[in-house]
């Protein structure tokens, strides 16, 4: 884990980027073996947090035992995310969840380099992923970074389900290793305790 932050570290000052890091909301353990990987997109956040970047978390998990916000309630994408993991039937400590590209930017698009970080994380996930080879991969976005992860892992069987939400959709395949999920961004769409979405998720969710 040194080595891959010191990796990670060293491609951050690289890029100039000013609002420190993270990989894993998950410990280390995981890459050892999980049933399930979660991975969005990048950290968000206005400011950095405080703290130095890591690159897994000692214990628990990031989404639902982390303060996101000042009030000390957990986000609007940290409920969405525990709810998702209530209804795979796991511990959210037993998840490898992370962030395909590791640095922090207020938004997506405010990123500087996009491409540049795209092919960072998608490496550093081949490997990530090969270790510990889950059996269904989840991906929060249905354009990135489902489509740097579809390509990577070369998805096949691809069907697309609607959540019965306008035109928005998710999307299933299979990978190298099982199953291969990309849900609709969680904290665009609270899907997770939605009635009108509850027929879709199961069918994106079966292993």
């Amino acid at each position: 884990m040194e080595l891959l932050g010191r990796r990670i570290e060293s491609k951050y000052r690289k890029r100039g980027d000013a609002r420190k890091w993270a990989l894993l909301y998950s410990p280390a353990y995981t890459l050892d073996g999980s049933p399930v990987a979660f991975i969005s997109l990048n950290p968000g956040g206005d400011k950095a947090p405080e703290g130095p970047s890591d690159v897994a978390r000692e214990k628990g998990s990031a989404y639902c035992d982390t303060n996101w916000r000042e009030d000390g309630k957990l986000a609007p994408l940290q409920i969405q995310v525990c709810l998702l993991f209530e209804q795979l039937g796991i511990k959210p400590e037993n998840v490898l969840a992370g962030n395909l590209v590791p640095f922090r930017s207020a938004n997506w698009k405010t990123l500087q380099k996009r491409r540049d970080a795209l092919e960072f994380g998608k490496a550093l996930w081949l490997e990530l992923l090969d270790r510990a080879e889950p059996r269904h991969v989840i991906v929060n976005g249905v354009i990135e970074p489902a489509s740097t992860l579809a390509r990577a892992l070369e998805v096949k069987e691809r069907v697309d389900v609607p959540i019965n939400w306008g035109r928005v959709h998710g999307w299933r395949g299979r990978c190298r290793y099982g199953t291969f999920t990309a849900l609709p961004h969680l904290s665009h769409y609270k899907i997770m305790a939605r009635p009108k979405s509850r027929d879709a998720l199961n069918q994106l969710l079966v292993p």
